[in-house]
């Protein structure tokens, strides 16, 4: 919920907020910078801003050599100090040069302070956020109301936002498709058990659909207080105008017709949460309920194309990925915890990447197989995955090798396995939009 503040209380803060520039730039003698957002108005922070902030902090962390940094989300804001090596006028320079990139940089308020230099000025004035005039004549002048601007400062939240997670679906499919070796897959190594398909046509098909997934995330703003069922018929029609693009790019070949659906629902509950200011917790459970208003069992219009999964479904009961999401995407949850921990235990990006995609295999009932090699490959690669997981991580790395030998042999693919890695990849991801 949205709470507005004081005046009070926001003087409040600014004094409390001038102590701990004192305490940190005393305490460790090097420049200082303290990152807040300009906000008109009496609301100071929500979801759409709290993550616009946070990809601030990660922009800011990019450009200067950091030896301390905090940040807090409070009633009256949003605030970071990060203590930095460097000349403070060679930091403020940089700092400008980001608040004046991007549209949403007309809301970052990035101080630079210095113990003998104090805070140092801007030399260019900042621009108004509606009209692009000097943002100091506008205000004087009172040309626009603060509602107009609040609004305005909502959507240039929204809009980086989008672009940030369309650029990171984007990227997380690219180390999906570049983790190595993944048995029967695309990779760095060879095509797997795919003859019309390279990783060079994945990395085509990845970019194609940054815009899509830039949609998907846009979409769900704009229509987050919608029913679950109609927000999903919504999204639906991006995600066949996305594999449209795809099949387009590739000639017909389907790269990704699966991530499109998973990636698609990830980022689409990831928005909500966002919207509604909830823990990155939720996104997996919308997401769920978006999965769950196009069930397995209502996908059976008469004279209606059925996918793989469906006949399979029909046949066997086994839900797949639908299944999986329409569950709040469990093994999402899991190889997301699972990257993390090899990556806390000092194993490679690409070894933790290609061995959690074992443990998905594992226990995920991936579709894929089974039509490419029926119940007996699916059975065969869940216990094929079981033995690498027995082995130490260098040694069950090794036996990918051989592993992935067999399944080409078999002709086994599990596209869907390698789907839920990239999502996993992503759910970590996008965590760092969202207050701990």
């Amino acid at each position: 919920m949205e709470l507005g503040v004081s005046l009070g209380e926001m003087l409040e803060a600014r004094d409390r907020r001038v102590s701990r520039q004192n305490e940190l730039i005393c305490g460790y003698n090097r420049p200082l910078i303290c990152f807040t957002m300009n906000i008109a108005g009496e609301i100071k922070h929500n979801g759409t801003i709290d993550a616009a902030f946070f990809v601030g902090c990660r922009e800011i962390e990019k450009r200067v050599d950091v030896l301390y940094t905090e940040c807090s989300i409070e009633k009256t804001g949003c605030t970071a100090y990060c203590v930095s090596e460097g000349e403070a006028a060679e930091i403020k320079k940089s700092m400008v040069t980001l608040e004046d990139a991007q549209s949403v940089g007309r809301l970052y308020d990035i101080d630079v302070l210095d113990r003998s230099e104090g805070k140092l000025s801007r030399s260019i004035p900042r621009r108004c956020l509606i009209c692009g005039n000097e943002a100091g004549i506008c205000a004087r002048s009172r040309a626009h109301t603060v509602a107009e601007l609040f609004e305005r400062a909502n959507a240039l939240c929204r809009e980086n936002i989008c672009g940030v997670l369309s650029g990171m679906a984007e990227e997380a499919l690219l180390r999906e498709v570049k983790a190595t070796p993944k048995p029967g897959l695309v990779d760095r190594r060879n095509n797997g058990s795919h003859d019309d398909m390279d990783i060079g046509m994945f990395e085509k098909s990845a970019e194609t659909l940054r815009p899509y997934f830039h949609d998907i995330v846009k979409t769900t703003f704009e229509n987050a207080e919608l029913a679950p069922k109609a927000l999903m018929e919504l999204l639906q029609e991006v995600g066949k105008r996305a594999e449209q693009a795809m099949l387009d790019i590739t000639g017909g070949v389907n790269t990704h017709k699966g991530a499109i659906y998973t990636i698609g629902l990830l980022l689409a509950g990831c928005a909500l949460a966002i919207d509604r200011s909830e823990k990155s917790e939720k996104i997996l459970q919308y997401a769920g309920q978006l999965a769950s208003t196009v069930s397995v069992q209502g996908l059976k219009a008469d004279g209606a194309q059925r996918s793989n999964g469906q006949i399979i479904y029909d046949q066997m009961g086994i839900r797949g990925v639908r299944g999986e999401a329409e569950s709040g995407f469990p093994h999402v949850a899991m190889t997301a915890k699972w990257l993390y921990e090899y990556k806390s235990q000092g194993m490679s990006e690409n070894d933790s990447r290609v061995i959690s995609l074992v443990r998905i295999m594992s226990s995920l009932d991936d579709t894929n197989l089974i039509k490419r090699g029926g119940k007996e490959g699916l059975d065969f690669a869940k216990r094929e995955a079981e033995r690498i997981l027995s082995y130490s991580p260098e040694k069950a790395v090794r036996e990918l090798y051989v592993l992935d030998d067999s399944f080409i042999s078999m002709n086994l693919s599990p596209g869907g396995c390698a789907d839920i890695l990239a999502a996993g990849m992503l759910y970590n991801d996008v965590q760092c939009l969202f207050a701990e």
